[in-house]
């Protein structure tokens, strides 16, 4: 069967096959946790949703823009403004 452009939007906000720009890694501390790498990834093709479509293009997983975990750590914040 022939896939349409929606069967390639996960439901974690990622389009499978597409290429994303890398903006950054980073390594924080996570008390008491211990060390957490992240990434800052770009879609060149911006989101969807934003112009007025169904299906957003943003992380929705851990670290995403709404996840709780900014709320549970904010050491992690601090140390990213410190750095950058």
């Amino acid at each position: 069967p022939v896939k349409s452009a929606l069967d390639y939007y996960r439901p974690d906000g990622l389009i499978s096959g597409h290429a994303y720009a890398l903006l950054e890694a980073r390594e924080v501390q996570l008390v008491p946790e211990g060390r957490l790498r992240l990434v800052a990834l770009k879609n060149p093709h911006g989101d969807w949703r934003a112009e007025g479509g169904a299906w957003s293009c943003t992380w929705t997983g851990d670290w995403g823009h709404e996840s709780p975990l900014w709320r549970k750590h904010p050491e992690v914040p601090r140390q990213l403004e410190r750095a950058g």
